[in-house]
């Protein structure tokens, strides 16, 4: 199980697709994985911040870039980082 306690930050994408891309690379690995969606509003309220498999665009309004980090096991962040690297460069 995944906490804050044992996790590391080893993506963010800015794009849904990108996104997509490094989940389907991790789940292919069978490295777990715990992600967050935040858009601007959350800055400023908790309305913009979503986790797991929840509407991943609620609380952004049209224009509002949204920020996907995935987060992985401390004792995971070596492969994951290794398996997603150069994953912008396609």
């Amino acid at each position: 199980m995944i906490t804050i306690f044992n996790r590391r930050r080893v993506f963010t994408a800015f794009d849904m697709e990108t996104f997509t891309k490094a989940r389907d690379i991790l789940d292919k690995n069978n490295i777990e994985h715990k992600y967050f969606a935040s858009s601007q509003a959350a800055r400023f309220s908790p309305a913009g911040m979503v986790m797991g498999g929840a509407d991943l665009r609620a609380g952004a309004e049209a224009g509002q870039k949204i920020m996907y980090d995935i987060f992985v096991k401390k004792t995971d962040e070596a492969i994951a980082f290794s398996l997603l690297r150069g994953i912008n460069a396609d």
